[in-house]
């Protein structure tokens, strides 16, 4: 884990079938504290799975799928506590 508060980019386009472990380890980085957003993309079908997977089972409320990394990283900027100027 890291210090600070922190987003997530998660590129699922190259994976694969992940372990019961692998799937835990995700699901509390999502979770951890100062995770503000999680950004999830990727055309591939085991990725949309795994996601909603994550999704379905993590307490995280900022936490979405795109198909385009584009779309992800436009969201993480939008509404970003980090990003504001006041």
């Amino acid at each position: 884990m890291v210090n600070g508060k922190i987003n997530y980019l998660v590129d699922l386009n190259k994976s694969g079938r992940n372990s019961p472990e692998a799937r835990a380890a995700w699901k509390r980085a999502c979770e951890d504290e100062n995770v503000i957003k999680v950004a999830v993309f990727g055309l591939n079908p085991v990725a949309r799975v795994l996601a909603s997977f994550v999704m379905g089972v993590t307490k995280k409320k900022d936490i979405r799928f795109f198909i385009i990394k584009e779309n992800a990283l436009n969201w993480i900027i939008e509404e970003n506590p980090k990003n504001n100027k006041d």
